[in-house]
């Protein structure tokens, strides 16, 4: 991890900043994790099997023309099977990082923050790793709800 806490010792981040800085860089490790995933799928994909054999059965090979057709058919299946598996590794790393929500606090103890994105109001990630369109009627609409959450546990703690 990048945060470089050792060098912060002498003036301590605030914890919304260490708790923001803490979420950038798991994103940003989590981003790393999917593209070495898909580096090493399509380095995968590029191995290819090669065998010979030969038999005293007596067929003659196969015409050069359909052997060279037989080729390209394989390139060509190769070629459509690396594409897939790209495409599946693409679909799964994009799923798993839209879909992946950071579990809010669950002791009741502590006060609602925000687990959106300030850009887009989407779940899952921050604004400094955030490649969606901007979004302020959603961002606001999830303030609004965070606010009411937060009142909502002020005034259950002032009473306790």
């Amino acid at each position: 991890m990048k945060l470089q806490l050792e060098q912060q010792k002498t003036n301590p981040p605030s914890f919304s900043d260490l708790l923001l800085q803490l979420r950038t860089e798991e994103d940003r490790q989590l981003a790393k994790e999917s593209l070495m995933k898909q580096h090493i799928g399509a380095a995968k994909q590029k191995a290819t099997i090669q065998s010979h054999s030969a038999c005293s059965c007596g067929h003659s090979p196969p015409p050069n023309r359909e052997l060279k057709e037989m080729k390209e058919q394989l390139q060509r299946l190769q070629k459509q099977m690396s594409q897939l598996l790209t495409r599946n590794l693409a679909a799964e790393s994009k799923s798993t990082t839209q879909h992946l929500k950071p579990s809010p606090p669950r002791r009741s103890s502590t006060k609602p923050k925000p687990w959106y994105c300030f850009n887009c109001g989407e779940d899952g990630h921050v604004s400094s790793t955030c490649t969606n369109r901007a979004d302020p009627i959603l961002v606001q609409q999830k303030k609004t709800l965070l606010r009411q959450k937060q009142a909502a546990w002020e005034t259950k703690h002032q009473l306790n």
